[in-house]
């Protein structure tokens, strides 16, 4: 470092530790120095509890590192010790700086004003806890720690207790029911503490009129003259616990409800733990509660895909928590294996369950097996879709399944046929043999149709006599070869009354048709071209 260099530091140092006014700035050299500025710190300290001691000012923070600055520390700390001790018994020009003159008589004058003003104060004080005690909105006593003898109460005991001020006081807190602090407390609470605040101690009370009471007591040991008592503050929580007891006899009640209800009600919490489930459970499954509450993953309980769902369902729960948002209930329908493998359609209705300041805490299920009722939603769809003489389907589910074909085909450029078939002279049949015998050739008709397609490939009832087959992925060759297969099945069969018939195809496939109704068109063409030629025979448009 150069001479200069030391020439600067020095006279900073000087400065900080010297002068009463800083004026001088950290040499530049040291700007940036992890050491100097430490030891720049601790210097400026100094400087400023100095500074504060000659104005008398034992304030300013001299915490810090290093053997001084704790020194320093220690001084402050035992000087307001001091300053606090002597503070009405030494002249007022004590940090003045200037010369002091301890005057022995003014010192003991000070110390008497001071005795006076602490006698004040402590009468203030019990005067406003006489005023506290009088006025407080709860019933409160006041009781000989010794004797066990009221010496003080309040109005509202009294008017509490419904007896008068002559009966209470002192008189012995047992013959006044307060069993609070009987003999049964105090051995309950043996290492008796006076410093300790005893907080909700409950009893029950019966008043002058009979009532009983549900009483909360604190108790706290308070020194009066110097003599220990016990204080004694009495909350009334009659109505909070017989709001408990209705809510107490309200849960049995839902809990003998939940417990026997035919539905399965479930709850699991926000990681999709079961923490409640009814023992309806075993009725409808077959498994038992503990096996679903701890195994439901072992025991296949729920299907994958029933599990992905859950798993989704619980994300989304725990999202609406971070975003304070409501969990709307979800519905949702699955088919379940019982313990015995068979199976059963279940609907469950999911809906949150929330703690006493409306944050979502858990999920609860009421689940219903609902087979029977998906059997008859089945039955009433297939009643809607299906012809009721021949059992194929009607014209309406045709045509469903022709748009699905058409849709399909043409986003993925692919193919299907369909076959348009009319029963030759149908009519005549029926003017011959009646309707009945008529009706009976159609469903063996029906028979014979459906052991002749594909499982993929769908044939109804388009009108009368008239039929359509739905031939997905099929080409023209297939689909004249499936034409040609029904024509001569139709033409072999003996039908009831030995009658013998026969039908006219037409066969259509799909090439860019512009709707479904052009490429039908096309086939409906095509069977009135095999009717011109002489009937039982296919044709292709």
């Amino acid at each position: 470092m150069s001479s200069e260099n030391a020439k600067a530091l020095l006279k900073y140092v000087k400065a900080v530790l010297i002068n009463e006014n800083l004026e001088d700035d950290i040499p530049e050299l040291f700007n940036h120095d992890d050491d100097f500025d430490e030891l720049n710190e601790i210097m400026l300290a100094i400087r400023n509890f100095s500074l504060a001691l000659a104005k008398g000012d034992l304030s300013e923070d001299v915490q810090g590192n290093g053997i001084i600055l704790k020194s320093l520390e220690t001084f402050q700390q035992r000087f307001k010790a001091l300053e606090i001790n002597a503070y009405d018994r030494v002249p007022r020009n004590f940090f003045t700086g200037t010369e002091t003159v301890f005057d022995l008589n003014n010192i003991f004058d000070s110390m008497s004003k001071q005795i006076e003003y602490s006698t004040v104060i402590i009468n203030e004080v019990y005067r406003n806890f006489e005023m506290i005690f009088c006025n407080i909105p709860d019933p409160a006593l006041v009781i000989s720690m010794d004797e066990k003898k009221v010496v003080a109460s309040n109005q509202m005991f009294l008017e509490m207790s419904g007896l008068t001020e002559k009966e209470v006081i002192n008189e012995v807190s047992s013959n006044l029911q307060l069993e609070i602090i009987d003999e049964r407390f105090m051995k309950k609470h043996k290492n008796f503490d006076p410093q300790l605040f005893y907080n909700n101690i409950e009893t029950v009370y019966r008043n002058k009129q009979d009532k009983i009471l549900f009483w909360n007591a604190s108790l706290k040991v308070i020194s009066i003259d110097g003599i220990n008592y016990l204080l004694m503050v009495i909350r009334d929580v009659t109505d909070v616990k017989k709001l408990e007891q209705k809510l107490i006899e309200s849960e049995s009640r839902y809990r003998l409800l939940v417990d026997n209800a035919s539905d399965i009600i479930s709850t699991v919490n926000l990681e999709g733990d079961f923490t409640y489930i009814s023992p309806s459970v075993e009725k409808i499954t077959g498994y038992t509660v503990e096996e679903v509450k701890n195994k439901y993953l072992e025991i296949n309980y729920f299907s994958p895909k029933m599990l992905k769902k859950m798993e989704k369902i619980l994300k989304c729960a725990n999202e609406q928590i971070m975003s304070d948002q409501y969990f709307e209930p979800i519905h949702l329908e699955e088919l379940q294996y019982r313990k015995d493998g068979s199976v059963f359609w279940s609907d469950t209705i999911l809906s949150g369950i929330y703690d006493d300041e409306n944050q979502l805490k858990g999920l609860m299920g009421v689940t219903r097996d609902i087979t029977e009722k998906v059997k008859l939603q089945d039955e009433i769809i297939k009643l809607s879709e299906t012809d009721k003489l021949t059992q194929l389907y009607n014209r309406l589910k045709l045509d469903d399944v022709l748009d699905s074909e058409f849709i399909r085909a043409k986003q993925n450029r692919g193919k299907f046929a369909v076959i348009l078939l009319d029963i030759d002279y149908f009519k005549e049949t029926n003017d011959k043999y009646g309707h009945q015998v008529g009706d009976k050739v159609l469903i063996e008709l029906a028979k014979l149709f459906r052991a002749s397609i594909r499982a993929t490939d769908s044939v109804g009832r388009w009108g009368g006599e008239e039929f359509v087959f739905i031939l997905p992925d099929t080409d023209k060759a297939g689909a004249m070869q499936l034409a040609e297969k029904i024509r001569i099945r139709i033409r072999e069969k003996i039908f009831i009354k030995q009658i013998r018939m026969t039908g006219s195809l037409g066969v259509a496939v799909y090439h860019g048709d512009s709707s479904v109704n052009v490429m039908m068109s096309r086939a409906d063409k095509a069977m009135y071209v095999a009717k011109k030629k002489g009937r039982d025979q296919v044709q292709f448009i």
